[in-house]
Order: structure tokens, then sequence, then C-alpha cells
């Protein structure tokens, strides 16, 4: 028997089709389909007043020793000392906060899984199958085509599906049973046909674990898993927003730690301090500066780390945790 190749496939990725035996390549799409962009409005409140207090620190002191690195905030620093920043965020001779300033943080990634699911799609040509999303995924609606390509008289192939427990899927729109035999669907040379995929609304359910729908030629080796995420009322995958909300929650507390290190600079000029930002050993996951240090800076009075924050007290699987202190010479 063959070695499976199983394979995630994202949930906004096209893979390929190949329709009246004329081959569409969409697989080299699944890398551009994978891209997200998101964009949401970040923590203005309290960037406005961070930025309002560097530009009026500014304007009193020595551009040169207000070396505050604010790129931990995902602000472009337009290479990190005060002047750039000064340029960019403030505006007039009293060095206030420009009022156009804008708040809108992009995230634009390329989903992990991209060129595992590029690899699924081309291994699967090899099997004479062919798969492509009609439409774009949605909330409870998942619908593939799969199509056997081969030329070859009197070829069959014989397909299957599973999924996780709150999907339900059906061949060509028969009714949606659980019997094994409703499962599998045998294509002739050339044949095309749809499997529909639905789901109930899932607001009792435990929103972040994507559910999942497998298509199998059996006795072939190309098996294509295609991962659905939940979704918002709004068609926004539930993990997009999860990871967004992670990465603000963790921008929130650093720009919180950089406040109160920029309350330090209104002191006497008898010292040089800077703000410490370090990753909590055994945690993972996290976004920013690792173990870095701002520019020195003005005085302040040099502390010992902090509690780990988003707020455990110890590290968990999967989560990101930091730790910052202020230190001075």
């Amino acid at each position: 028997m063959k070695t499976a190749v199983a394979t995630v496939l994202t949930a906004v990725s096209f893979c390929t089709a190949s329709l009246h035996g004329q081959t569409v390549d969409h697989c080299l799409e699944v890398l551009r389909l994978s891209r997200t962009t998101l964009q949401s409005a970040m923590s203005r409140n309290q960037l406005v007043n961070i930025l309002t207090s560097f530009c009026a620190e500014h304007q009193r002191s020595d551009s040169r020793s207000s070396g505050l690195d604010l790129s931990a905030l995902g602000l472009d620093t337009s290479g990190g000392d005060a002047n750039a920043i000064a340029m960019k965020y403030c505006s007039g001779e009293r060095n206030e906060l420009r009022n156009q300033f804008d708040f809108q943080q992009y995230l634009d990634e390329l989903d992990p899984g991209a060129h595992a699911s590029y690899q699924a799609c081309e291994a699967a040509r090899t099997d004479d199958v062919e798969f492509q999303m009609s439409t774009p995924l949605t909330r409870n609606v998942l619908e593939l085509f799969v199509f056997h390509s081969t030329t070859v008289p009197h070829s069959t192939a014989e397909m299957s599906w599973s999924a996780s427990a709150p999907v339900k899927c059906n061949w060509d729109g028969s009714a949606d049973e659980d019997a094994e035999a409703s499962r599998r669907r045998t294509l002739d040379a050339l044949e095309r046909t749809r499997l529909r995929c639905t789901r109930e609304d899932f607001a009792r359910e435990p929103i972040h674990e994507p559910d999942f729908v497998n298509v199998i030629r059996n006795g072939g080796h190309a098996t294509i898993s295609i991962r659905w995420p939940k979704y918002s009322r709004d068609n926004v995958p539930v993990p997009r927003i999860s990871e967004f909300a992670r990465r603000l929650d963790i921008h929130e507390r650093i720009a919180a730690a950089v406040t109160r290190a920029l309350d330090a600079l209104s002191g006497e000029m008898v010292r040089e301090c800077r703000v410490c930002f370090r990753e909590v050993e055994g945690s993972s996951r996290c976004d920013g500066a690792r173990n870095a240090c701002s520019g020195w800076s003005k005085p302040g009075n040099a502390g010992a780390w902090s509690q780990p924050f988003p707020g455990d007290n110890a590290p968990r699987a999967g989560a990101c945790q930091y730790q910052w202190r202020l230190e001075c010479k």
C-alpha cells in the first residue's frame, strides 16, 4: 500500500481544478489566497496618552537623550531615535500629537500551512484526482468539487469523506446520512462530483477549535484535510480574531510599561535609564521584541523584573509571557 500523504489545507485556500479535461492550475493560488490582512483600531486612547507624553517630553528635553524605543508598540519609528519619532508623530512648535494620526494597524500574514497546502494539491494530481473549492468558505457551508482527471477508459476512483462531529457532508445533494456507504462515491474517468458540507450554529460550542473535512481516494496515496475554522457572524475566521486579540493584549501591556518609563523621564537628569523586556523561559508564540531593551534615556528608578504578563504566574503551553523592568545607570 502506498504511503498516505496527509496535509492540511487552510480555510481560505483553493486547491486545483480540472474541468472537462482541461487543467486549470489553482495550486499556486494557495500561496496568494492564504495571505490574510486584518485591520483594527489599536488601543487608541492608550497610544494617544503615550505619544502625547512623548511629544511633550521631547520639547522639554535634549532629544538625543530621549531614546525610548516605541517599536514594541508596532509603530513605525523610522529608525527608532527620538527625533525621527517626533517628526513622524508630533507636529507644530508645541510638539503636540498630530490630529490626523493613523491609528489603524494591519496584520498581513501568510498562513504557515500554505506551502504544505500547495504540496498536497500537487500530490493529488499524481493520483488523477483534483480539487477545487466551489465557493469561499462561510460559517455554515463548505463545498468542494472533486474531479477524476484520468482519460483511461473504464478507470474509476472511489472517494470517501470524513469530518469532525458537528459537520455533515453529502455527495451531489444526496441525503445526509452517517452510514459508511453514503460516505463513498465512485467516479468514472473525467467525471466530476461535488461534496457539500454543513454545520449548525456553534454558539454553545468552544469556538476556538476548528472543524475539519477529509477527502480521500480509497486505495490511493493522497489525503486532503481541509481545516474549517469557526467564523464570527461577520464571516471573519475566529482564530484570526483570537490571534489579533492576543497580540493586542501583549501590545497594551507593553504600552503600560512604556508609559511608566516615560513618567520617569520628567525627573532631574542624574542618571540614564532604559526599559527592558524578556520572554519568560518556557513560554512561546511571542510577538515583537524578544529579550530587548530600549535606548538609554532620562532618569528613573531601577526595579525588579515584573510578574509575567499576560498575567499568569507561570508559563502555560502555547502562551506568550513577557516580563519588563526599568534599568538605570
